[in-house]
């Protein structure tokens, strides 16, 4: 948890008795306009406006829309050797699936992090 006013992720609370169970874990996740979760919080906490404008095209096909979305960035980049993927089956590969393999080797690292820190 992120006290009100720290802008870096690696300063978290912790529990102040050591009979609290707590759960010490990575954090990842991928936000509109953001590269990483420190980003995202310092966005968060300048209230950035993260979302754009929706284009004309998508009013026309769904007028139900609204007119601000959030778009993720970096979709086209992924690294499939690294994550030992063919590169035709990355490319057929639903983007959704790529963030889950992104954003789970980023929050093993995020704890590694955390643990070296400590």
């Amino acid at each position: 948890m992120l006290s009100k006013g720290v802008r870096d992720l690696s300063m978290r609370s912790y529990a102040k008795c050591p009979d609290e169970e707590i759960v010490i874990s990575g954090i990842s996740g991928q936000f509109p306009k953001t590269r990483d979760m420190n980003e995202f919080a310092k966005n968060l906490y300048e209230k950035v406006d993260l979302s754009e404008e929706v284009d004309e095209l998508w009013k026309e096909v769904l007028p139900e829309i609204p007119d601000k979305i959030g778009k993720a960035a970096n979709v086209k980049k992924f690294d499939a050797t690294f994550f030992g993927v063919h590169y035709k089956q990355a490319h057929l590969t639903d983007p959704s699936m790529r963030f889950i393999l992104e954003c789970s080797y980023e929050s093993i690292l995020d704890l590694e992090a955390l643990k070296k820190h400590n």
